[in-house]
């Protein structure tokens, strides 16, 4: 089952989105996303117009939008993806449309 917290000051939130059973999410956002099995959000965290895949941990105060993040990625907390196309070019795949791609076990 789904598991939602509120850890902190801000409770979360999830808005037209589909979470996958085995997921905690503590005190987090998710807006317009597809999140799959076994994530975990975590406190303060925003998620919004994004596929995330199994197993990935997104930090405490994290943002992600318009991305596409494969298994087994670990986002570091105060992470950002997603809000700069020329970062995110560096770093990652970027397609024509800008939905920013993370590919599978990538070490942030």
């Amino acid at each position: 089952p789904l598991r939602a917290y509120t850890t902190g000051n801000v409770s979360g939130s999830i808005v037209n989105s589909l979470v996958a059973s085995g997921c905690v999410l503590e005190s987090a956002h998710v807006e317009n996303s597809v999140v799959s099995n076994n994530v975990m959000i975590k406190d303060g965290a925003s998620i919004k117009h994004s596929v995330i895949m199994d197993g990935v941990t997104i930090g405490a105060g994290a943002r992600i939008q318009n991305a596409i993040i494969d298994k087994d990625v670990d986002i570091p907390s105060g992470s950002t993806i997603g809000y700069n196309e020329n970062q995110d070019r560096e770093r990652f795949t970027l397609t024509t449309s800008g939905i920013v791609i993370v590919a599978k076990k990538t070490s942030l």
